[in-house]
């Protein structure tokens, strides 16, 4: 449960870091901050691309979010999550290291497509490997807030937006390479993986100190038998394509 309230430190930290790499409003007295547009002299109009950084990262959220969660429908939280995390980790790690500002907005919209992976997917696997009656202390421990509040002193001692930004994204790459979390035992069940989850219940008994009376194949038959006959991956991205398309046209009409 800690490890994974972690992960939405890490999340705010790279959500909010844009109010320092690209503010909105121009500093005029004792600046000392090297922002994004200082950097590569961009001219203010009335779209200014820099502040793009934050709006290209909720539209890669926006675009494959819900793709990796219907992954981890299928496959599992674990691989997803850890997959999400390296792969944010290096993208916002490209992001700081760019030369341009066309290569610092593609970094921003790959590391914020894995927005919802690190966070819904994430809450997801703890609540599935917890107790019910321990979801409402899970939402406290959950230190989103934290990561918001620890971005303005990294700002303050690293005054430039290359140094927020590889500090943002480096725990995230950090965290996926040298995870420890185990798949949830939720998802174990629902796939009917009877040997993987008596191992994660004996896991469970060792680490808790406690005798946990259990049976597995009883309690996969009660889980499963409402739950209906999913689609394959090919078939829910087809659908979510669909979908898509639909919001796309909608918009063009409007």
């Amino acid at each position: 449960m800690i490890s994974t309230a972690f992960l939405w430190c890490l999340s705010a930290m790279t959500t909010m870091s844009p109010a320092y790499l690209s503010p909105s409003t121009t500093c005029r007295n004792n600046c000392t901050f090297f922002t994004v547009q200082e950097e590569f002299k961009v001219n203010r109009t009335l779209i200014d691309p820099s502040e793009l950084a934050s709006s290209m990262y909720f539209l890669g959220n926006l675009v494959f979010g819900q793709m990796y969660c219907m992954a981890a429908d299928r496959i599992g939280r674990r691989p997803v999550l850890v997959w999400s995390l390296i792969v944010s980790g290096l993208a916002g790690v490209g992001a700081a290291i760019s030369p341009n500002l066309f290569l610092m907005l593609s970094g921003r919209f790959i590391q914020g497509s894995f927005f919802s992976s690190i966070t819904m997917i994430n809450w997801v696997l703890c609540c599935e490997s917890i107790a019910f009656k321990g979801h409402s202390y899970t939402s406290v421990l959950y230190v989103w807030i934290l990561g918001y509040c620890i971005v303005t002193p990294i700002a303050a001692c690293f005054p430039s937006w290359r140094s927020v930004q590889l500090i943002t994204s480096l725990p995230t790459l950090f965290f996926g390479v040298v995870i420890l979390l185990p798949e949830s035992f939720g998802f174990l069940v629902t796939k009917k993986k009877a040997v993987e989850a008596e191992k994660w219940m004996q896991r469970a008994q060792h680490w808790s100190g406690r005798n946990i009376e259990f049976d597995i194949l009883n309690t996969i038959k009660v889980e499963t038998a409402k739950i209906p006959e999913e689609t394959n991956l090919l078939e829910s991205l087809s659908e979510y394509h669909d979908v898509v398309v639909a919001i796309i046209n909608f918009y063009k009409q409007s």
